[in-house]
């Protein structure tokens, strides 16, 4: 784990570095730690044979300065921009209104009274986009990195109970088809759609859209605590006009496949087709 901190410290730091374009100045402060390990303490030892400006700083360039060009007696015409450029564009539909297909509903992932509700659903939903990825290592154990994203330590007790909610789910038999690269030809995450629709721009991210030889499937994942069977129906009913929005997305993205929206709730590992949606 020390060595891939450190290994991704580096490419961080190459990242920055290469960003620069003509000028790349480099500060630092030393630490209560050791300096030898700093990222300042790294670049200083690795440039000790630069040389020293006025104020004692290291520094290096390259290239040349293009020679300055001889004024001339001839001076180009000012020309003067249409003041119509600097003017604000009206838009071309004063009414359009953005809204997002996940809050069509007005409702969440989450119940009020439910403290964490939000953090978890969001934790949940990243767990599953990691574990969904390509090549991920053994699922059993909470990865450090995808802690530390979600702001806590991996050997939180609240992380650890919706990591092995997010694996039971992604691990589920009954979900083959959602997660097992062998049961589809393509599976993407977080997918961001937008379109028209009666002079309304709609545009929201799908959770999980699954394509099979003519079937697409969209996902919407659902991670309200403790959902018991006999409320599925009431919650599907909250949430069918959001997910025709977007199921409509992914009938215009593939109009020669048959649409499929489905709920898929965490905590009791229940998948919910919607049925026929008007799109």
């Amino acid at each position: 784990q020390q060595q891939e901190k450190l290994r991704e410290d580096a490419n961080l730091l190459y990242v920055a570095m290469t960003r620069a374009r003509q000028y790349l100045f480099i500060s630092g402060s030393e630490g209560k730690k050791s300096k030898d390990t700093s990222w300042y303490e790294m670049i200083s030892n690795s440039v000790s044979g630069w040389g020293k400006n006025s104020n004692g700083n290291l520094f290096h360039e390259t290239g040349k300065q293009p020679a300055a060009q001889q004024a001339t007696s001839t001076h180009e015409p000012v020309t003067e921009p249409d003041r119509r450029l600097s003017e604000r564009i009206p838009p071309l539909k004063p009414d359009l209104v953005q809204i997002a297909p996940s809050r069509a509903s007005g409702t969440g992932s989450w119940l009020p009274g439910d403290a964490d509700g939000r953090e978890r659903g969001i934790a949940i939903h990243a767990m599953l986009e990691w574990l969904s990825g390509a090549g991920r290592p053994d699922e059993e154990i909470l990865p450090a990195g995808l802690a530390n994203t979600l702001c806590r330590e991996p050997e939180n007790p609240d992380l650890q109970d919706w990591w092995q909610e997010a694996v039971c789910t992604y691990q589920h038999p009954d979900f083959m088809e959602l997660f097992d690269p062998r049961h589809y030809q393509q599976a993407m995450n977080e997918v961001p759609v937008q379109f028209m629709e009666n002079e309304q721009l709609i545009y929201g991210i799908i959770d999980r859209v699954v394509i099979q030889d003519d079937v697409v499937r969209v996902i919407d994942y659902k991670t309200h605590r403790s959902t018991h069977k006999d409320q599925l129906a009431a919650l599907t009913e909250d949430y069918r006009e959001q997910m025709r929005l977007y199921a409509r997305a992914a009938a215009l993205l593939w109009p020669e496949h048959a649409i499929q929206a489905c709920l898929l709730f965490t905590s009791n590992n229940t998948l919910v087709p919607l049925g026929s949606l008007d799109v």
